[in-house]
């Protein structure tokens, strides 16, 4: 439970480095809805671990984005988990995908990693 909140607060971080940040989010009654999740252990924390998350923007289609984030401790340098999390940009109104605005996809295909 604990790591599935460090990898949701790091998509927030990492969607509003191209502009999905809560204040668009709010103005436009826009969401990210996820529809597929990707989740690997590979290690445990334990109270106290330093702790950093690493996030990449690897897929930007019409209205999907696909995020990679990285889990690790950073006392051991141990990869801990994985995330891999596919979603849409969701019109809150309509409860539906909805094209994201041409300027932030531009942003997100600057910033895509392969």
């Amino acid at each position: 439970m604990h790591y599935i909140h460090r990898f949701s607060a790091a998509n927030g971080h990492a969607t509003a480095v191209f502009g999905v940040t809560p204040g668009y989010m709010r103005t436009e009654h826009r969401g990210f809805s996820t529809f597929e999740f990707q989740l690997e252990l590979g290690g445990a924390l334990r109270p106290g671990d330093p702790v950093r998350v690493r996030s990449a923007l690897v897929h930007v289609g019409n209205s999907s984005m696909r995020l990679f984030h990285v889990m690790t401790n950073e006392r051991t340098d141990e990869r801990v988990a994985t995330l891999e999390q596919l979603g849409v940009h969701l019109d809150m109104d309509a409860r539906r995908p909805t094209p994201l605005p041409d300027a932030i996809r531009d942003r997100a295909k600057a910033i895509l990693v392969s």
